[in-house]
């Protein structure tokens, strides 16, 4: 049927010693069959794929306690959340959940009504700054005790958290 010719494309993929996916093709590479010029040479982007990250990103609140997470953040435009799991980790989820960093929780520091964390991982920094003032979703008009600022690199989001 030659209105429809088979159509190929070439994934990459790059795994550790215990077949964790380490880095991914996340374009496609279509490959035209018979063309040697078209195929001989060809680059393919691999983009690295966080580490010891949750098979399935944390969507909610009852997930992010289910697993043990002690405290919960939301805010928006765009849409983000962070969960903070005691002496684990900082999971901070940005872009209405297209994006996603964690990093080692490396313990709070207290300074007065606040509460800061100054973590950071390979694919960046996180400062988060809980303070006690009460906090609105400007979305939901849900009312929660915390105020909070994420820094992740130098982009600033804001919104309200909760103890879990």
């Amino acid at each position: 049927d030659n209105d429809h010719p088979m159509a190929y494309a070439v994934r990459a993929e790059i795994r550790d010693g215990n077949g964790r996916l380490l880095w991914t093709t996340t374009q496609r590479h279509t490959v035209e069959l018979g063309d040697k010029e078209a195929n001989q040479n060809m680059t393919i982007m691999l983009e690295r794929v966080a580490n010891e990250a949750p098979a399935q990103p944390v969507t909610g609140k009852a997930q992010a306690k289910a697993g043990g997470a002690s405290f919960w953040a939301v805010g928006n435009e765009p849409g983000w959340h962070l969960a903070v799991y005691p002496e684990k980790r900082l999971v901070f989820v940005w872009d209405y959940g297209n994006n996603s960093m964690t990093t080692p929780n490396p313990g709070a520091k207290t300074e007065g009504t606040e509460t800061i964390y100054m973590a950071s991982s390979e694919a960046g920094s996180l400062k988060v700054e809980i303070s006690e003032q009460d906090c609105e979703d400007v979305m939901s008009g849900e009312a929660f005790p915390y105020q909070v600022k994420v820094t992740r690199n130098s982009t600033l989001y804001s919104g309200c958290g909760q103890d879990l």
